[in-house]
């Protein structure tokens, strides 16, 4: 895969961690954005487990969720995102997703092992697919999706 587009295109279920109940917070607004465009979207969030955002179950951890999941998007402190990607390879997830701002080298070089992976990571307000060390999506063509 060489950009987003691919990866959009490929990949239809999405585990975002760090869903708020909040409508208004930049991470339910992406949710509701993904499920219009048809993606299978499962919002994890500890304090919400078992309550429904957007109208879907919320679950505690990726690991909880018994369908497969393709994309791992992630809407936590860059401190927490090793154990995350961890938990995304175990469940055998092919993307890891970090938002603008949230950075975790760690997390790129444990991503950089996988054979089948492609991580997107967020550099300099951009995102990059490891794997192929190319510029995915830069400010101007975030700013252009709204």
């Amino acid at each position: 895969m060489s950009n987003i587009k691919d990866i959009l295109s490929r990949y239809k279920s999405i585990a975002m961690v760090g869903v708020s109940k909040d409508e208004k917070k930049t991470s339910t607004i992406v949710m509701k954005y993904m499920i219009e465009y048809g993606f299978k979207v499962y919002p994890v969030n500890p304090s919400a487990k078992g309550e429904k955002i957007l109208g879907e179950d919320v679950f505690a951890k990726i690991s909880d969720i018994k369908d497969q999941v393709d994309i791992v998007d992630v809407f936590r402190p860059s401190k927490e995102v090793y154990a995350i990607a961890e938990d995304a390879i175990k469940i055998g997830a092919k993307v890891l997703w970090l938002q603008l701002g949230i950075r975790d080298e760690k997390a790129k070089d444990l991503m950089e092992k996988e054979d089948d992976w492609s991580s997107m990571f967020t550099v300099f307000g951009g995102i990059v697919d490891v794997k192929n060390k190319e510029n995915l999506l830069n400010k101007e063509e975030i700013k252009a999706l709204d």
